[in-house]
């Protein structure tokens, strides 16, 4: 039972009871489209209507990795701390996450065990450009199952690779303006974007440029558009898009001097 009070201890302080949590829980899992997963408690104890599989366990976690960020993966990749450092009763931790020892690249994710369950871990693993999620269930000791997730890494990382697309900040199209004064906007991305494609199997992949309704001021922080990635016809990957720069209205001022050059 890994700290399974303190579990109960911080759902009642977000949601008043251990009950709304679950039902938090459910709801979240609804919005993340899981659907062989079901909640009745937050600790993860056994119970027959409580329920999860791989695939929905990867989705949890790629969606962890997304609003945790940095700050989530400083945690999950220690292997060792000290709780109450500062104190008489100092007490040290040792992650149960073999793997951030004996697999170069892990950084997370969690461990589990129940007598139904049998030894669990979701890991996640970076190399280069790429990350991979890997999810093992129901092992019958913590090493066959640490194994098994270093054959599904080294099968992940030998398959697979991750291709740029475009590098941050560079200018992926133009797009006309009404009312602008330059009239064109450089439109870019605010990261690297990636695809991910099997290393034997060069994919050819479609672009799409999708803008929304372009309308000034825009804000060179707020999505004007998303460039779309299709495989034979299918929509494999979106990334939103932004202008290079902040774009004001047009003074009136500005509205006579285009006027003005136009008839010159």
């Amino acid at each position: 039972m890994k700290w399974n009070d303190a579990c109960v201890v911080v759902a009642e302080n977000i949601a008043g009871s251990h009950e709304e949590f679950v039902s938090m829980m459910n709801e979240k899992a609804k919005a993340l489209k899981l659907k062989n997963t079901h909640f009745v408690n937050c600790t993860g104890l056994h119970d027959k209507n409580h329920y999860t599989c791989a695939k929905d366990l990867s989705t949890m976690a790629a969606y962890l990795l997304q609003i945790g960020g940095k700050k989530l993966l400083a945690v999950t990749s220690l292997y060792d701390s000290y709780v109450r450092e500062k104190t008489k009763q100092k007490f040290w931790l040792v992650n149960t996450n073999k793997l951030l020892k004996q697999y170069p690249g892990v950084d997370g994710l969690k461990t589990g065990f129940t007598k139904e369950a049998g030894y669990c871990i979701v890991t996640t693993c970076k190399k280069k450009d790429l990350r991979l999620i890997g999810v093992v269930m129901n092992e019958d000791k913590p090493q066959t199952r640490n194994e098994d997730m270093k054959g599904l890494l080294n099968f992940g990382f030998s398959k697979y690779q991750q291709v740029k697309l475009y590098q941050k900040g560079e200018v992926i199209d133009t797009v006309k303006v009404k009312d602008m004064v330059e009239q064109k906007i450089n439109v870019v991305s605010h990261k690297n974007l990636y695809y991910l494609s099997e290393k034997t199997n060069q994919e050819k992949f479609k672009k799409k440029i999708v803008f929304d309704s372009l309308q000034l001021p825009i804000n060179q922080n707020k999505s004007i558009g998303k460039l779309i990635l299709y495989n034979k016809d299918k929509a494999v990957a979106s990334y939103p898009l932004y202008s290079e720069i902040n774009v004001k209205k047009m003074s009136f001022l500005d509205k006579l001097l285009r006027v003005y050059k136009s008839l010159i």
